[in-house]
């Protein structure tokens, strides 16, 4: 008899109760009341867990980068060929990278070959000799490396110049004749 008394609650456990209200909402129960059916409980689907992987968190080498997609590289402003007038130098030189730039990636503007101190997709410079340039856009690691690069745009800047001309245009106005005196009247 008292294995039956302590028997009782766990077989009580082992019930669950579901009722259907009467706006169609369902409640279950651990407890009986009116109107609950009594249900067996099923075993709960058994969830396994793998063991997960191990994760690198070492920045990428060169190696990595294979994997990663290529940056491409334009320069889009000033387009090709084009000329500028600007008689103070000024001038403002703007590209596109696509992916964003990765960690420890930077760009870098050279004008006619030389490397400019300035950074980032839009880059203002002051004072540029008139004349022909070529600019050029590029991606570099932190050691410097190039990782991708713009093809070469060449503009032409047009300045004013406070020399004249060597040769000064001719003047096409013709000379002013003397004025011929008018014979007296008789």
């Amino acid at each position: 008899m008292l294995l039956l008394v302590f028997a009782l609650p766990v077989a009580a456990d082992d019930k669950i109760y579901k009722k259907v209200n009467p706006d169609g909402s369902v409640e279950y129960s651990d407890q009986p009341s009116e109107g609950a059916e009594a249900m067996s409980p099923r075993g709960a689907p058994a969830t396994r867990f793998e063991k997960s992987p191990d994760i690198n968190f070492e920045p990428p080498t060169r190696r990595d980068r294979e994997d990663t997609p290529p940056y491409e590289v334009a320069v889009t402003s000033p387009a090709n060929d084009e000329s500028i007038r600007n008689n103070a130098g000024n001038i403002t030189l703007q590209g596109n990278v696509t992916p964003g730039l990765r960690s420890g990636h930077t760009l870098r503007w050279s004008l006619d070959g030389e490397r400019l101190d300035e950074e980032g997709v839009a880059v203002s410079l002051s004072n540029v000799d008139r004349g022909t340039h070529t600019v050029k856009l590029e991606v570099v690691d932190g050691d410097g490396e190039v990782l991708a690069s713009s093809s070469s745009v060449t503009f032409h800047l047009l300045r004013h110049s406070r020399i004249p001309p060597a040769n000064p245009a001719p003047n096409m106005t013709p000379p002013k004749q003397p004025a011929i005196p008018s014979a007296p009247s008789p």
